[in-house]
């Protein structure tokens, strides 16, 4: 949220600088009333298309970028309730005293991704492991390596189910790394740099038309400033004002496994920190 409220304390602050510069430009030139202010009139029209075409593609350009950021991550997820999937389907070949409690610490673990490392903490990006998920990992670990050893003759089976855990651990990593994109700082420059520039130009040739340079300018700030802020929602996913990577494809996968494999396993898991989650 801090990232969204300077980009645009900084746009408006461009923005009535450059009304500012323009008036003051039109000020001077009509002061000086040359032929030199004439044809800098009739070419300011073809400048101003110029500045503004460059203004809308280099933020079309950028925003493109910050949603192909955002749907990465999005296809992450998706990839990562296949691998719950996998693992989950896996553990028909496991011996039978070993099924139930290495599902429920896929189950756990599963939910404590949805509940705990979906979740904002007032804007800041969370960049690793909530807690609790990492202890439904190490206790998922210490399951196997307990249930392998039991049943040695089996360990082929237990290394596909492990197999697909670690993919799953992988896509974790890999989704809280794409959802932290941070524009380069030259970018903004440009931006608000080519923005200061249209205003200037359009304060500049609509000095004796107020009713249209205030609404152009107006128009012209509040587009800028919606474009702006879609940018930085897209760029900061995890963020409080971002739009939020779902976790909606592990729910429909835990839904359906609960469907097609119901028991006991799918009681009510105890964080390892201390809190309850989800069912």
């Amino acid at each position: 949220m801090t990232h969204f409220l300077w980009t645009q304390v900084i746009l408006l602050l461009v923005v009535l600088g450059s009304v500012a510069l323009g008036t003051a430009l039109h000020r001077h030139f009509d002061r000086r009333a040359t032929d030199d202010a004439r044809l800098l009139d009739t070419g300011v029209g073809s400048l101003l298309a110029y500045v503004a075409g460059s203004v809308a593609f280099l933020i079309g350009l950028m925003l493109a970028f910050a949603v192909e950021q955002y749907t990465e991550a999005s296809d992450t997820v998706r990839e990562q309730a296949l691998a719950v999937a996998a693992a989950f389907d896996d553990t028909w070949e496991l011996p039978d005293t070993s099924v139930e409690p290495v599902r429920r610490d896929i189950i756990c673990l599963t939910r404590s991704l949805i509940e705990d490392s979906f979740t904002t903490d007032g804007g800041s990006l969370a960049l690793t492991t909530h807690p609790n998920t990492q202890a439904w990992w190490r206790a998922t670990i210490a399951t196997f390596t307990v249930e392998s050893a039991a049943h040695p003759e089996a360990m082929g089976e237990f290394e596909a189910v492990f197999d697909s855990l670690e993919e799953l651990s992988q896509l974790e990593q890999q989704r809280l790394l794409r959802s932290f994109n941070e524009l380069p700082g030259v970018v903004w420059f440009v931006i608000y740099l080519c923005m200061a520039a249209l205003v200037t130009l359009q304060s500049f040739s609509l000095r004796r038309q107020p009713v249209l340079h205030t609404t152009s300018v107006v128009f012209t700030w509040l587009v800028t400033a919606g474009l702006l802020g879609a940018l930085v929602a897209f760029a900061e996913p995890f963020s409080t004002f971002g739009f939020a990577v779902s976790s909606a494809p592990l729910e429909a996968v835990l839904e359906r496994l609960q469907a097609d494999f119901p028991g006991a396993v799918w009681l009510p898991c105890q964080g390892l920190d201390g809190a309850a989650l989800a069912n």
